[in-house]
């Protein structure tokens, strides 16, 4: 019984790093969001609250620092101030803001795996992170849909280096 138990726990831990890797994800730290539909990044715009999509560019706007929250859920917080990614209400086709941080549920996010291995990134309240029609226009915000898996709610994470968001982090 001990040996099964045993084999169960080491079994479960083995599997970790394989759930955490989706999209270019490995742990907590900075990341550009990058669509699969668009190949465009997740960016803060000019009014520092709207979340919308740009050609990528290593600038803090796209920077995001995903932190640990309540388990198997992060904080998504962007480089320039700190605010977190979180839709303005739970309903399908609510828009996401960068929202100044909090630490409540409605700006936590888990990230799933999509059929193609990268990443669907899901709130609290089971809505995914979602680019409006699929578009590739620039300036486009970023909403919350229903989880379906297509190309639009599928994200790239691509590890960032550098000392982003030193005007308010500790």
């Amino acid at each position: 019984m001990r040996n099964k138990l045993l084999l169960g726990c080491l079994l479960t831990l083995s599997l970790v790093p394989v759930a955490l890797t989706q999209g270019g994800f490995s742990a907590p730290g900075w990341y550009q969001i990058t669509s699969v539909k668009s190949s465009k990044a997740l960016s803060l715009d000019r009014d520092m609250s709207s979340v919308v999509q740009f050609p990528p560019s290593v600038m803090e706007f796209q920077a995001w620092h995903f932190e640990p929250a309540d388990p198997g859920f992060f904080f998504i917080r962007n480089g320039v101030n700190g605010n977190a990614l979180e839709p303005t209400a739970g309903a399908k086709s609510s828009v996401v803001l960068a929202a100044p941080f909090q630490g409540t549920p409605s700006q936590q996010w888990r990230l799933d795996r999509g059929k193609d291995g990268n990443a669907l990134i899901v709130n609290r309240n089971g809505k995914a992170l979602d680019l409006p029609k699929g578009t590739d226009r620039d300036g486009v915000r970023m909403q919350i849909y229903d989880v379906n898996g297509d190309s639009n709610q599928r994200f790239m994470l691509r590890p960032l280096q550098g000392e982003f968001g030193a005007r308010w982090r500790k």
